[in-house]
């Protein structure tokens, strides 16, 4: 697995408090690392840096924040786009999002210390870090397996575990429904990025990183992915807004599946959202990211996947299947 992040260690007290069955950090423990953009990018972020703290007997001091929308939008003038780092706007704690007794077990099966950095200080740490989210070596240089490891143990916290199960459950009510009786083996999760933002990554990039192979329809690249010992019948399709009729119409006329979509087809209580992060009004727009969250993990329970080739979104979901039945 290679992908990028960039270590900056700071020197911190390795004394915690226990609290709410969580081991925080003590008032004077400075982060050891920095959270930044979009779901994907923190949580091969955090892999990267606790992977590195590990290895080299260091207490992993995790920032307990998770930023509910990463977009990146913004030009750096270098042909690049600015990073979006956590501030009290943009972000809630990550065990809200995270199961954070999960990735501690994990973390201290290594002999290692750890203790996560309340919310609040965090973000009032952010703005030492505005040059220092760039995603360079130290993931690269990581021990892949603690790395994976490490991923494995960022699992939903309780309450986005209930929200994702009846997600899923809505999406089998779903397709039980429309199509009958049919395995999940015989269903797809397709990320497919197409929204403004990755038109503003496209435009600075060079090459023809975001060019459909041979000019072909997104139908016909579905179609050529999936090979034909092993038919697929449906798609629960994850992307930047909700499919088009003429998309859906497509798809299921060129690579015959059933397109389903978590908006489209009304497979999420959003009310529930508001209990998990204590605000009253949610939006794509706003709230990216916690979206983000839970297509990643309704996606992950399905056995089959075909992603953007230059997507970390994609890029983790095949790595956390070890490449097997992906694309």
């Amino acid at each position: 697995m290679q992908l990028y992040i960039f270590l900056k260690s700071l020197r911190h007290n390795s004394e915690v408090i226990l609290n709410d069955n969580l081991n925080f950090c003590a008032d004077n423990t400075t982060p050891s690392y920095v959270v930044c953009n979009g779901l994907s990018n923190q949580l091969l972020g955090h892999a990267g840096f606790v992977t590195s703290l590990i290895t080299t007997g260091r207490t992993v001091a995790i920032p307990d924040a998770f930023i509910v929308s990463g977009v990146q939008n913004e030009s750096d003038g270098n042909g690049s786009l600015k990073n979006v780092f956590a501030n009290k706007h943009n972000s809630v704690p990550l065990t809200a999002i995270i199961d954070g007794s999960t990735l501690l077990t994990a973390i201290q099966n290594y002999g290692a210390d750890a203790c996560f950095i309340p919310h609040k200080k965090v973000i009032s740490f952010q703005d030492q870090f505005l040059a220092q989210c760039s995603w360079l070596s130290v993931l690269q240089d990581a021990d892949d397996n603690i790395a994976i490891e490490m991923l494995n143990a960022m699992v939903p916290s309780s309450r986005l575990l209930n929200i994702v199960e009846l997600t899923f459950l809505n999406l089998k009510k779903k397709i039980k429904k429309k199509i009958g009786d049919v395995e999940l083996s015989e269903g797809v999760c397709m990320h497919h990025r197409d929204g403004p933002d990755w038109h503003n990554h496209c435009k600075m990039w060079q090459g023809n990183n975001c060019e459909n192979f041979e000019d072909k329809r997104i139908e016909d690249l579905v179609k050529d992915r999936i090979p034909a010992s092993y038919r697929k019948k449906w798609m629960y399709y994850v992307g930047d807004a909700p499919p088009s009729t003429e998309l859906t119409d497509a798809i299921k006329e060129h690579s015959g599946l059933e397109l389903f979509h978590r908006t489209k087809d009304n497979l999420l209580n959003e009310n529930s959202l508001k209990n998990l992060i204590n605000r009253s009004l949610l939006s794509n727009e706003n709230h990216r990211d916690i979206f983000a969250a839970i297509d990643f993990f309704v996606c992950q329970r399905i056995p089959s996947f075909i992603g953007n080739s230059v997507s970390t979104f994609s890029s983790l979901q095949i790595a956390l299947r070890r490449g097997k039945k992906s694309t």
